[in-house]
């Protein structure tokens, strides 16, 4: 069960990771496809070990690898918070699509949120 509690909380982490990306680009004007994920200030694009969620802005130290600059803790945040709600509704649902529904509210509030940021 335990293996079933981190694969939701990586889904979540995951899912937030890529909608806080959506509400910033959004609000840039950007493409959500490309450019790859990258470091916002030496653009250096992430390798698929620096995309895990929490683990890797751990592992990173909260900095880029190449550059040493500050990676935002906003972003760490929006998947802990993202990943413990996943598991949280899973254990309190008895419902799947009212799991999905609710969901799908926190994710479009988290683009909105990042889009007005």
């Amino acid at each position: 069960m335990l293996n079933g509690y981190i694969l939701l909380f990586f889904l979540g982490g995951s899912l937030a990771s890529f909608f806080v990306l959506v509400g910033q680009r959004t609000r840039n004007g950007q493409s959500i496809v490309l450019p790859k994920s990258h470091c916002s200030v030496c653009k250096h694009e992430l390798s698929w070990y620096e995309l895990v969620p929490v683990f890797s802005f751990l592992f990173l130290r909260g900095n880029c690898l190449f550059c040493f600059s500050t990676i935002p803790r906003q972003s760490m945040c929006w998947e802990v918070v993202s990943g413990l709600l996943f598991i949280l509704l899973y254990c309190l649902l008895e419902s799947l699509s009212l799991f999905i529904g609710l969901n799908v509210l926190w994710f479009i509030s988290v683009i909105v949120i990042n889009y007005k940021i």
